[in-house]
């Protein structure tokens, strides 16, 4: 077996498997759907129309580890590669899947630790990849800026697969109380490249991957999230993306999405 096709069996296969690990009882599942009008990942413009983005997740706690596993899948579909720069609405095609496999523990009081595998595979001319990572986050409120809950992340990203090289990422937001069973999320966002070439200054909108070394974008974001109820959410985003790497490009862009739990009520990181 060639070495692709073993990268994702190894990932593919606990993914099939992972929901077989623990009771129904103990088991968490999640269904999400987002519509946005750029497809827009680490800074750099995928696709510049519309864009379905489904995913789905199942996560279940190790025993007497303190650990939760978690899978996932991600699609994306989107009009062709040669149309990635022109904002247009088109047929939407699937071109992208990913999938990931991460454990999540706590590492100190309201932050908690993860660590995973993020396979990407490309429906179209890319060469497929894979990632490993770490992750440190907050999330769910557990942190305060004075009256306001306090989200926080940090996460650093190793490419072992066709593009050698790292990115580091860093976010930060508060939750604005607006309404009974809504908050305003404002959020600022920034990515950095490590260890890649640096990113031609030709036709630099169809690169895969940021490079070079230093800042690639930094994004601030507004989100709407009403509370459906305890077990579904909505939210609908309006960002403002300022380009610094070459095959980033600064714009304006906006997405919404539904998501639905099933399953016991901690919370997800």
């Amino acid at each position: 077996m060639r070495g692709p096709a073993l990268r994702r069996l190894i990932l593919i296969v606990p993914l099939l498997l992972l929901p077989l690990a623990s009771s129904a009882a103990q088991r968490r599942r999640g269904l999400e759907l987002t519509v946005a009008t750029d497809h827009v990942w680490r800074g750099l413009t995928r696709a510049g129309a519309t864009t379905l983005q489904p995913a789905g997740w199942v996560e279940v706690p190790l025993a007497r580890t303190g650990i939760r596993a978690e899978a996932g899948a991600w699609l994306a579909a989107y009009t062709h590669d040669s149309q990635l720069l022109k904002p247009r609405f088109a047929r939407w095609r699937l071109r992208e899947a990913n999938f990931w496999l991460q454990g999540t523990g706590t590492a100190a009081a309201g932050v908690d630790a993860s660590a995973g595998v993020l396979h990407y595979e490309y429906l179209g001319p890319a060469a497929r990849t894979t990632e490993v990572y770490a992750q440190l986050a907050t999330g769910s409120g557990r942190l305060a800026l004075g009256p306001l809950p306090l989200d926080a992340r940090a996460a650093a990203f190793w490419d072992v697969g066709s593009a050698p090289g790292g990115y580091l990422e860093a976010e930060a937001g508060v939750g604005v109380p607006i309404l009974p069973v809504a908050t305003l999320l404002l959020s600022v966002e920034a990515g950095a490249s490590v260890g890649r070439p640096a990113t031609p200054a030709s036709n630099p909108g169809l690169r895969r991957f940021t490079g070079g070394n230093g800042l690639t974008h930094v994004d601030a974001s507004a989100s709407l999230t009403p509370a459906l109820s305890r077990a579904c959410s909505a939210f609908l985003s309006l960002h403002r993306q300022w380009a610094i790497d070459p095959a980033a490009r600064g714009n304006w862009w906006w997405e919404m999405g539904l998501s639905r739990v099933f399953g016991s009520p901690w919370s997800k990181p």
